[in-house]
């Protein structure tokens, strides 16, 4: 992680450490949409340990709840969505079908057999 990305990742955090409501929260999920990904969970959690360390409870429950709410939206849910839709799959050909737009802008391949 560089410089840059940190002070994005500890300002969005402070963002969300002082939001009082649900509706100022969305917006600022919104705006920050595109720094909002695994990586900045990870470091959710680990802030989160840090603060507690530091005896700064309050902040680290804080930074806790939104490492939960984002593992949650953004990592859990379309992981659960995914292995559904897999298993309602009632042949190989729908199973191939589901997950060949998914590879296909990554470096992954599937092949069929």
């Amino acid at each position: 992680m560089n410089e840059q990305q940190f002070n994005q990742y500890t300002q969005l955090i402070g963002l969300f450490l002082y939001c009082n409501n649900e509706e100022e929260r969305e917006k600022i999920l919104q705006d920050n949409a595109a720094i909002i990904d695994e990586q900045f969970i990870t470091f959710l959690e680990k802030y989160a340990r840090f603060l507690a360390e530091k005896g700064q409870r309050d902040k680290a429950n804080k930074v806790t709840q939104l490492f939960q709410f984002l593992y949650e939206e953004l990592i859990l849910t379309p992981c659960v969505y995914l292995i559904d839709t897999l298993l309602s799959c009632s042949n190989q050909e729908e199973l191939m079908e589901t997950l060949q737009p998914r590879f296909r802008t990554s470096k992954c391949s599937i092949k069929n057999t």
